[in-house]
């Protein structure tokens, strides 16, 4: 029983009990996102940017704010998403292939069901 009073004490049972705030912040994002509150997704993820500067999770954030664009739909939604996706591979020019995926083809797709007349 010391040694977790001990542990109590130091603040080390919790540090390694709690997630990380950034972690927190992305989770939270993701799941508005899936719920469809894209404003509140993006509000968190702009959070998570601005203060977490080193966060593991800055291109993860940044890729999930053209995703909740892209999931938006709306025509100027749409317009956001591919900004957001081209100031993605500009920072992040290494992880493209994951950009392309889960935005580029999705926003090329969107673009051209609308500017294929319907039959």
């Amino acid at each position: 029983m010391g040694a977790a009073m001990a542990m109590i004490a130091t603040g080390a049972f919790a540090q390694s009990a709690a997630r990380p705030a950034d972690k927190v912040l992305y989770d939270r994002a993701i799941e508005n996102i899936e719920h469809g509150d894209y404003a509140a997704a993006r509000l968190t993820l702009n959070t998570l940017i601005n203060m977490y500067a080193t966060s593991e999770y800055q291109a993860r954030a940044k890729l999930a704010i053209a995703v909740s664009w892209l999931r938006q739909g709306d025509e100027t939604a749409l317009v956001q998403a591919e900004a957001e996706y081209r100031d993605f591979i500009l920072f992040y020019p290494d992880m493209k292939q994951a950009a392309e995926v889960q935005v580029g083809e999705p926003l090329r797709k969107i673009r051209e069901q609308k500017a294929t007349p319907p039959r």
